[in-house]
């Protein structure tokens, strides 16, 4: 019975390092291009609600959260210089984006904190990306639509 006290201290005592860990981890991954291009996600979220539906060639989101925390991904495209993003992006405390990152792991940042594209679509080159949402303390509304 002393042997089952002690393994499950110590499987408490790493369940609580470990979410430590994570919120930092979550918290700390905005700037970092690596970590955001990394196939696996950190996010926290808090009142966080998504709407994603993907038909025919049309993806459509819905989100709003009341802190987000990390990066989260959306989906998987396939970007051609005909692609047409029309966002309503609304931030109110801290700092979120929406990123596409290509199979080399290049991530280019399409908004941050606003509606407003910020790269050039028909330099990007065309092909497979990923696109995720990347905020740190992030308060937003984000109704989003896409045209592949």
């Amino acid at each position: 019975m002393k042997f089952v006290k002690v393994a499950l201290s110590f499987v408490l005592a790493f369940a609580v390092l470990f979410s430590f860990t994570g919120c930092a981890a979550a918290e700390a991954i905005y700037d970092d291009e690596e970590a955001i291009a990394n196939i696996f996600d950190t996010c926290i979220a808090t009142r966080y609600v998504e709407n994603y539906q993907k038909i025919g060639s049309q993806i459509t989101v819905n989100s709003h959260a009341e802190y987000f925390s990390g990066s989260q991904k959306l989906c998987d495209m396939d970007f051609t210089h005909d692609t047409v993003f029309n966002v309503e992006l609304t931030v109110t405390q801290g700092k979120f984006k929406i990123v596409l990152i290509s199979e080399d792991k290049t991530v280019y940042t399409l908004y941050e904190n606003g509606s407003e594209l910020l790269v050039d679509l028909s330099q990007l080159p065309e092909g497979d990306y990923v696109m995720k949402l990347v905020g740190q303390h992030a308060v937003f509304d984000l109704d989003m639509t896409v045209n592949l």
